[in-house]
């Protein structure tokens, strides 16, 4: 630096300040002592604004990879759907000979036709038990209800249940003897194959399902209006209960349909084709049910009070019900078409 520096004429022509450069000489007697600030300092670093860490940086990264990785799931799902769908829609113009087809492959005989002679083996082991059923309804349930009617007409909930409950075990008692006939000769008879006894068990499984749910109706809408429980008279009542247990047929019977088809090792595609055209099904008849009950259902809500003496909520629950019922059950029918097309586990159905 001594022989690089130049004079000190040369520097003060130059404009150069070595004390200001590099400090000394009787400004730095000024300087405050070690450890003291200046009072006009600039600001200590940490009070500054930082810069972001690095850490930061990483989170940023983190989650713009999160959003790409979710954007192309979705992206996948998306196009997934959309190619299972076209393998579904594919099978709709010859789905029926390729059922007959695969049918065939499953029966004994091997024509499709095998599966409706063991319909209607079962129907008539029905028949049979049904027959069966008649005659201990005759000699013993009939004198059970007629003795539990006496009395003096029912006037409370309390008075109404002892026979209604009365009627619903006799019956559900009467439908499983019958269930248990009709299964001990039809599994008889189709013993020794899997898929014949597999088509009898489920339609016999299917029909004591419906037999319940048309008991339970039975309990709540019965053909006794001074036993009825809502407070709606008997053109009514009778209608409603003839629509509900309508659909509830529908609905059991396109269901065990459809396991039926999956028990017999149908192509995927067909099953989720016929699955969907079933739930359909059960979506207009539902929603043809709500239309033409809807004046039923609202009197069952009052319960025979006008509507200017109910409370609010039971004035809002008659308005808003049909609306709730309509949204839940289109909701219902594309969530399980979804499952359905995605081949996932369907679990209980909300249709």
């Amino acid at each position: 630096l001594a022989f690089a520096a130049p004079p000190p004429a040369q520097a003060q022509a130059l404009g150069l300040d070595y004390q200001s450069l590099f400090g000394g000489g009787e400004e730095e007697a000024d300087a405050p002592a070690d450890g003291a600030a200046p009072a006009d300092a600039a600001p200590a670093d940490e009070d500054r604004e930082r810069a972001p860490e690095l850490a930061a940086y990483g989170a940023i990264e983190d989650f713009a990879e999160t959003e790409a990785s979710m954007v192309g799931r979705t992206t996948e799902g998306v196009s997934l759907f959309r190619q299972r769908l076209e393998r579904v829609l594919r099978e709709a113009p010859g789905g029926l000979q390729s059922m007959f087809a695969q049918l065939g492959e499953q029966s004994p005989d091997g024509t499709a036709g095998y599966f409706f002679g063991v319909a209607v083996l079962t129907v008539i082991c029905l028949i049979i038990g049904r027959g069966v059923l008649g005659i201990v309804a005759i000699y013993v349930f009939l004198p059970m209800m007629i003795s539990a009617q006496r009395g003096p007409p029912p006037v409370t909930l309390g008075d109404k249940m002892p026979v209604l409950l009365l009627r619903f075990g006799m019956t559900v008692v009467g439908d499983a003897l019958m269930i248990a006939i009709a299964a001990g000769l039809g599994l008889y008879i189709a013993s020794g194959h899997e898929p014949p006894t597999v088509t009898a068990g489920l339609i016999l499984a299917g029909y004591g399902l419906y037999l319940l749910v048309d008991t339970i109706w039975r309990m709540i809408l019965p053909y006794l209006s001074e036993r009825r429980i809502p407070r709606i008279g008997d053109t009514r009542a009778r209608r409603l209960y003839l629509w509900m247990t309508v659909a509830a047929f529908v609905g059991i019977a396109s269901r065990t349909y459809v396991q039926w088809m999956r028990e017999m090792g149908l192509t995927p595609e067909l099953v989720t084709l016929n699955a969907i055209g079933a739930a359909a099904l059960s979506l207009a008849l539902t929603l043809l049910l709500t239309w033409r009950n809807s004046q039923t259902v609202t009197a069952m809500i009052f319960a025979g009070r006008a509507p200017h003496e109910a409370a609010w909520m039971t004035r809002v629950g008659a308005l808003m019900w049909r609306p709730v019922v309509i949204v839940y059950m289109i909701v219902a029918f594309g969530e399980e078409s979804f499952r359905q097309i995605m081949g996932l586990q369907t679990g209980t159905p909300l249709l």
